[in-house]
């Protein structure tokens, strides 16, 4: 049995936009200065959620611990809900070559670390998964 397992962001779906927003909108909630944009934005967004919410706190000048970063993860979290699939997309020819993949017998598997909640829900809206 052939098998592929793909990365999500930045792979198989363009979503720095949306996690970008997901931090704003919590840099904004909380009365914070910093927003994250352009080409240093992306870099910081595509690390993930965490490090959007590191770079934050630290362009803030706020001490955090890992137990406040949880707290403001669980924050970031929600927003992402509420953007999840404003300007996400996949990118050229991935289902196409997903298609192609599972027509010729080959099982293909996802890797992320995203929560599995927002991942599988994003497959569904973006057309990737039943």
């Amino acid at each position: 049995m052939k098998a592929l397992v793909f990365d999500l962001d930045g792979t198989l779906v363009d979503t720095k936009y949306d996690m970008l927003d997901a931090g704003n909108l919590v840099f904004e909630s909380q009365g914070w200065e910093v927003r994250l944009e352009g080409f240093s934005g992306f870099q910081t967004a595509i690390q993930g959620g965490r490090a959007i919410l590191r770079y934050g706190l630290k362009e803030e000048g706020i001490s955090f611990t890992e137990k406040s970063l949880k707290d403001y993860y669980q924050l970031y979290l929600h927003n992402y809900d509420k953007v999840l699939d404003n300007k996400s997309c996949n990118y050229v020819g991935v289902v196409n070559t997903l298609s192609k993949l599972q027509s010729m017998g080959v099982k293909l598997g996802l890797c992320t670390n995203k929560p599995e909640k927002h991942a599988r829900e994003l497959l569904k809206r973006l057309g990737l998964i039943n």
